[in-house]
């Protein structure tokens, strides 16, 4: 499998439509959505001249121009010949969404399916799949999936599942991650996980790897996988959720994707012993541990990771749940020398403040002046790893409105302000050698505090400084992240 079936030039939808439920309908407008150059989409439907203003064509065949790309969404029964025409027109690759195969138990139709794929040099994903989505390309089978060079990024999704894959781009990168590619495969009759792997695994421009997997084809498929997986996990991250992890999961798979699954406790130590990680509550904790890691590669500090926290909060209670959750989790709060919490007492004072880990500061938290000092002096502990920080961004945005409320009169800029003291606070971390976290506690819901609050965790994210929402995640993904670190630490001797 080459690159050229990843970096399509041109594709062709048989079965696009104007009718606004349906899979023609889905995909034609996703590409429309995403800016693809309109003279290289090819509609393929006799009951049109044209659709969108793109001229359509009755049959593949009639297109005067080699196809890269072909996405079949047409009912079952027409299914065959559009991949017997695909076939006989040399196209290079093709996504059956089509669905209704063995997913259902009916396995004698994907059969026919491989038989016609088989008469020709021609690649299959699916059937009962989404396809490929490459966003630098602006081929995307979402409308809601950021796409173009600046939406190109250095984590790509293999996913089973088409609502995963689409589910995990449009929420990633609402959290600031921008994915390479996207390749979802479903009942994975030609090409399957095994073969995506080892793509990706040589694809200079991925550099993460996540994963969701719910089973193989046969038992061949799975050692082969296995295989790939632990020659990339040395020279790139894979981390996995896997579905079907309860006897309720492992019966959907078969509903699903109609694939063959395993006992789960060996295929996660097997994956676990060859360096993936093996995230365990789903799509956010595989985002966000994502996030960390290619933040913390691109700042040199992989390697840096630990499970010793120096944290940095506003509020007594908030500091008994965050170390109550993190503990809980098998992270550490180092209890502070005598020196150093003299050093602190000299910045902070004691009054209003708890010096100790975690560092309560109550309403100085939103001093950066303070903020940045305490952080200094936490980086040069050689037993704090990991430094975290919750700026209550929500707070100041709400107190911003209140002061506008109450004085309309006057004329000075608050947000100006708390631009000003993120752009120090992210100037003077990126300075730190030791890896920070960023806590951004979602309290509000107001329109306007939504969308400030995801203006001003850009300047983090912009910074690759990791930007965290929720506490569990947060010390999932470190030690997710750290025990990655320790499988590249153990292959490197």
């Amino acid at each position: 499998m080459n690159d050229i079936l990843f970096n399509p030039q041109n594709v062709a939808i048989i079965g696009a439509t104007t009718k606004y439920f349906s899979g023609g309908f889905s995909f034609l407008q996703s590409l429309l959505a995403a800016k693809f150059p309109k003279e290289r989409i090819f509609p393929i439907n006799p009951k049109y001249s044209q659709v969108y203003g793109i001229k359509t064509y009755p049959n593949i065949l009639d297109v005067p121009y080699q196809i890269d790309y072909c996405i079949i969404a047409v009912p079952k029964e027409k299914s065959f010949q559009a991949l017997q025409d695909c076939v006989k027109k040399g196209v290079k690759l093709v996504c059956c969404f089509t669905s209704g195969f063995s997913e259902i138990g009916n396995d004698d139709d994907e059969k026919k399916l491989l038989k016609i794929l088989r008469k020709g040099e021609t690649r299959l994903l699916g059937p009962n799949c989404i396809g490929l989505c490459v966003p630098k390309k602006r081929i995307i089978f979402n409308q809601g999936i950021k796409s173009g060079e600046n939406w190109a990024g250095n984590i790509s999704i293999i996913s089973q599942s088409g609502g995963n894959a689409d589910a995990l781009m449009i929420y990633g990168s609402g959290i600031g991650i921008k994915f390479c590619k996207a390749i979802s495969y479903g009942n994975g009759i030609d090409i399957n996980a095994d073969e995506i792997l080892e793509y990706l695994k040589n694809d200079p421009e991925t550099e993460i790897i996540i994963e969701y997997l719910e089973g193989f084809k046969t038992v061949q498929q799975g050692r082969k996988f296995l295989q790939i997986l632990r020659e990339t996990t040395p020279k790139k991250p894979v981390i996995i959720w896997q579905g079907g992890t309860t006897p309720v999961g492992k019966r959907s798979i078969l509903s699903h994707t109609g694939s063959v699954s395993g006992d789960n406790r060996i295929i996660r130590a097997a994956f676990e012993q060859s360096g993936a990680i093996m995230i365990k509550n789903g799509g956010m904790e595989l985002l966000y541990t994502a996030h960390l890691i290619s933040s913390l590669k691109k700042t040199n500090k992989l390697l840096s990771i630990g499970l010793n926290l120096g944290t940095v909060l506003g509020g007594g209670g908030n500091n008994v749940y965050f170390s109550d959750v993190c503990s809980s989790f098998g992270l550490n709060f180092p209890e502070l020398d005598v020196d150093t919490i003299e050093r602190l007492k000299g910045i902070v004072g004691e009054i209003g403040t708890l010096l100790r880990n975690p560092i309560d500061l109550n309403v100085k938290m939103f001093d950066t002046s303070y903020v940045i000092q305490v952080i200094k002096v936490l980086s040069k502990l050689n037993y704090i790893d990991v430094i975290t920080f919750e700026p209550g961004l929500d707070w100041g945005i709400m107190n911003t409105l209140l002061m506008k409320k109450l004085d309309p009169s006057n004329k000075m800029d608050y947000y100006d302000i708390l631009y000003s003291n993120i752009k120090s606070l992210v100037r003077n971390i990126k300075k730190i050698k030791k890896p920070l976290i960023i806590i951004s506690a979602q309290t509000f819901h107001n329109p306007e505090i939504i969308s400030k609050r995801n203006e001003f965790e850009d300047f983090f994210r912009k910074a690759n400084i990791p930007v965290f929402h929720d506490i569990i995640t947060m010390a999932n993904a470190i030690k997710y992240t750290w025990k990655y670190k320790n499988f590249l630490l153990k292959d490197m001797k």
